[in-house]
Parts: structure tokens; C-alpha cells; sequence
């Protein structure tokens, strides 16, 4: 009698029978397999396992005399039939994906697989991610609004045909776009990522949402850096303006404005147009001081110019704590920028005695459109950016001749809001495009160094890069932390 020993796991299986009195030789065959085998033992291991694929075998034997056939004839064959189990390890079963708002995140589980060593797991089609145990989790701001499938499978400690992966277990679960409680926006700020939509509450919109009619009109700004950039030594917790917004010491990112500041400059006729600093310093007897406007308008305040300084808070500080203690000089860009969406500004000449001098007039709220986009008391308020976020903004100067791709989709998500937006002023200002020099020329409130020891504005515009002259003409782009 034949009998079978199967054990799928230790790879192996084993066919033994009884011995047959005066056999010296037994011979087996395989069912698919026509070859005679011979043996003389009792008892042979069937290799390589992999040959015997999952389903129904069977093996025959013979016992025969191979030194005197004639006198000792073989016996009849002995059939078996046998099974062989699937070699490939069970799917992971009891796969749950649960999706935590509170907690902004996508947890998924499943039960142990049996002699699994690992597992891989797949959100739809994408990147298989090894997972060392039966857990993952992952944010819910990784993969679009919509339906989704989990997939995992179990791995065996060594890949092997022997001993195969599992097939595939999949669940779905879905991520909705709905915007969180008591907000316009459906993203909490600390999940802040490039290109996320900034609205006039103080929440976000995630960057692959569909921007609803009310989203759009509220929006102010597109995030362009996430989390708070390790050059920034700003101090948020102090206001730019009196009663005016206070960060605190947490920044999410950074926020570039969806349009440049409309100003007034009442002796250009591009009312666009504003001056960075003027010095109205005289002598005693009333004449314009040269030395001590000279003097002013090159006095270096805050951080210099870096493309990699993110100081633009600090430097607006700066300036202003400088313009108090001089009270002589007015820095036009820097106030279109910290009142940017609150009221507009005019630089007009004034004439006294003979003499002209420069005076920053309150226009009052002047453009009613960009009311709306007055930055949340729970940010840290508009203000003239730094060299370095203007620059990460606009990147393009005779060194770097491409736009990276990251701040060309910024810019598309500033085109989504004019798309989606239903306030036809504001579409009229939202990034227009000009071809003119001075149209993409933007203030820093970073300084340039010269080798005099005098310094003077830097300034960015997107066909290149340069550094403010005397009577240049330049356009302000603020920016704000949240």
C-alpha cells in the first residue's frame, strides 16, 4: 500500500510503502509525467515541489526483481492520487479602512497572515509601500476627494516559487470634500501644503479641490511654503500695525497675495506705481537736507539680501521702529503692504517754500473690490516680503532661466481662483500679465549691500533680477504667515 505525506509549508512530500518480499527495485511514475523512475528504497521525497502546482496528482509504483525477472515477475502498479494545496500564503482578511476627520488621517487594519514574514499595501494603482506590521495610516490630504481601494498583501520571509505572496485583499473608503465645522475651508492649517487656497476666515482649501462659487470669492492667497521656514527669525506675536493681526509664535506657511497692490502715485500717471522710501529731512532754515536724506535712504535695516531669507516680517519691523525714530522718512511700499485689503494709499509731492517733498496721504477705501482680501486677526497681516520669498516665488533671473515646477503650479492655482471666482472686478486684477520691465518688477524689504557701506532696496521681477535705483519704478506683491 502507497501512502502520501504531504506538508505544503516545509516544501516537502513524501511517498512511502511496504516493503515486497524478494523486490530489489521499485519503480514509480508521476501523473504528467511519462518517465519510469527507479529506486530502491522505500520511501522517496518528491522534488522540487514547485512542480506539483495547486490540484489533484498521483503517483504510480511497482515493486520488480531486477536480477532475475523471469522467475519474479513485477507486480501490478499501485495508484494513489493526492492533492496539493495552494502554495501561495492566505490574503490578509478583515481589511478595514476607516477615515478619522478629527484626526485628518486614513487608518487601515487587518488580521495576522499565517507564516507571512511582511506585507506590501497600494492606494488605487499607485507606489506598493512595505508595511512591517498589520497597521498603516497615512493623512487624509494624500490622495484626492473620491472613492479609493486599499490593497495588501502578505510576503513571505523569502520570495521564493516555492512559497508564493499572497493574491491581493481590497477594501475602498472615500474622502470627501466637505469643508470642516463653522469654516468655508476644509483643511485644518497645520496639513498646510504648496498650493493650498487661503481664505479671508483664516482656513484652508485643500489644492485638488474644486473650488466652490463662496470658496473662490473668499480666497486671498495660495500657500507657496508650507510649515515655518527655519531662515524666518520673525517675532509674530507683535503687530505690524496698531489693533492690526497677531500670528502668535506657530507658523503653518507663508501666503503670496492673488493680487499686487493698486496704489496711487499722484505725479505718474500709472497709478499703479509706488515708491520704497523717501526722506523729507531739512536744515534749520527749512531747504531740503542732501547730506541727511542721502544718509537715510541708504541706512541698512533688517536682513540683507538672500535668496534664502524668509526675514520679511522682521524687516518690516525693522523699518517701521527706524521710521519712528527718524520722523523724517516714509516708506510708501511697505504701508501698501501691511494695509493691503483695508484702504489705499497716494504719494503726492507737496511744495513748501519753494521746496518739494513727498507726503503718504490716506486715499480711504478707494477699491472696494480688494476689500475682501484684508488679511484674519489670526494671521500675521500682509506685509512686504523679504528677497528670499519673493524670489521663491518668482524664481527667474539670469541664473535660473526656468520656472521650478512647483511655483508654476502656484500660479496655476492663483489662475483656478480667477476661473471660479463670480467678482468680475476682482478677476481684472487677479496676476495680469504684462510685458512691460516694470509691470513684474516687486519691493523686497530686503536690502542690498554696496561696497560703499550703503545699502539699498532689493528688488524681483520675473524676467530678472535687480537692485532698486533712484526713481525706479516698482509694484508691491505682499505676503502673510498664517
Amino acid at each position: 500500500m502507497v501512502a502520501v505525506k504531504i506538508d505544503v509549508y516545509a516544501k516537502t512530500i513524501i511517498v512511502s510503502w511496504q516493503a515486497v518480499e524478494n523486490a530489489d527495485n521499485y519503480h514509480y511514475k508521476i501523473s504528467g509525467d511519462e518517465i519510469l523512475h527507479g529506486t530502491r528504497e522505500t520511501s522517496l521525497e518528491l522534488l522540487p515541489f514547485s512542480q506539483f502546482l495547486e490540484g489533484n496528482h498521483s503517483i504510480m509504483v511497482q515493486a520488480v526483481n531486477t536480477y532475475d525477472p523471469e522467475q519474479f515477475i513485477a507486480s501490478e502498479w499501485c495508484k494513489v492520487d493526492f492533492s496539493v494545496e495552494s502554495t501561495k500564503l492566505r490574503v490578509p482578511e478583515s481589511l478595514n479602512c476607516d477615515v478619522d476627520k478629527e484626526n485628518c488621517s486614513v487608518n487601515v487594519s487587518w488580521t495576522p497572515v499565517e507564516n507571512a514574514f511582511s506585507y506590501l499595501y497600494k492606494i488605487d494603482d499607485g507606489e506598493e509601500i512595505a508595511a512591517a506590521g498589520t497597521e498603516v495610516s497615512f493623512s487624509l490630504f494624500d490622495y484626492t476627494p473620491g472613492e479609493h481601494c486599499m490593497s495588501v498583501r502578505a510576503l513571505a520571509e523569502e520570495m521564493s516559487p516555492d512559497h508564493l505572496a499572497s493574491d491581493w485583499s481590497e477594501a475602498y473608503f472615500t474622502i470627501t470634500d466637505e469643508p470642516l465645522p463653522g469654516m468655508l475651508g476644509n483643511k485644518p492649517l497645520d496639513h498646510a501644503r504648496l498650493g493650498d487656497f487661503y481664505l479671508n476666515d483664516g482656513s484652508l482649501v485643500r489644492a485638488d479641490s474644486k473650488l466652490s462659487e463662496g470658496q473662490a470669492n473668499a480666497c486671498i492667497g495660495i500657500v507657496f511654503y508650507s510649515g515655518r521656514h527655519e531662515t524666518d527669525q520673525s517675532d509674530y506675536t507683535q503687530p505690524l500695525t496698531a489693533g492690526g493681526p497677531v500670528l502668535g509664535n506657530t507658523v503653518h506657511g507663508y501666503v503670496m497675495s492673488l493680487t499686487y497692490v493698486p496704489t496711487q502715485a499722484g505725479s505718474n500717471s500709472n497709478k499703479n506705481v509706488v515708491e520704497f522710501s523717501h526722506c523729507n529731512a531739512v536744515r534749520a532754515d527749512g531747504s531740503p537736507d542732501g547730506d541727511k536724506r542721502s544718509k537715510h535712504l541708504y541706512t541698512c535695516r533688517g536682513t540683507c539680501r538672500s535668496r534664502d531669507d524668509f526675514n520679511g516680517y522682521y524687516n518690516c519691523m525693522a523699518i517701521l521702529n527706524y521710521a519712528a525714530t527718524v520722523n523724517c522718512c516714509i516708506f510708501p511700499a511697505l504701508h501698501v503692504a501691511i494695509n493691503y485689503g483695508k484702504r489705499g494709499y497716494r504719494v503726492e509731492y507737496i511744495t513748501e517754500n519753494g521746496y518739494d517733498f513727498w507726503n503718504l496721504v490716506d486715499a480711504g477705501d478707494v477699491y472696494d473690490w480688494q476689500l475682501s482680501l484684508a488679511a484674519p486677526q489670526n494671521s500675521s497681516g500682509w506685509f512686504l516680503p523679504s528677497y528670499g520669498q519673493l524670489y521663491y516665488f518668482y524664481p527667474k533671473d539670469s541664473y535660473s532661466p526656468l520656472v521650478p515646477a512647483d511655483r508654476t503650479f502656484v500660479r496655476g492655482q492663483i489662475e483656478k481662483v480667477k476661473n471660479a471666482t463670480t467678482r468680475e472686478e476682482l478677476k481684472e486684477h487677479i496676476d495680469p500679465q504684462y510685458y512691460s520691465f516694470a509691470i513684474h518688477s516687486y519691493y523686497s524689504s530686503s536690502e542690498f549691500i554696496r561696497n560703499d557701506g550703503y545699502g539699498d532696496c532689493y528688488v524681483v521681477n520675473i524676467y530678472g533680477d535687480g537692485y532698486y535705483g533712484y526713481g525706479c519704478l516698482n509694484y508691491v506683491r505682499p505676503v502673510l504667515a498664517f
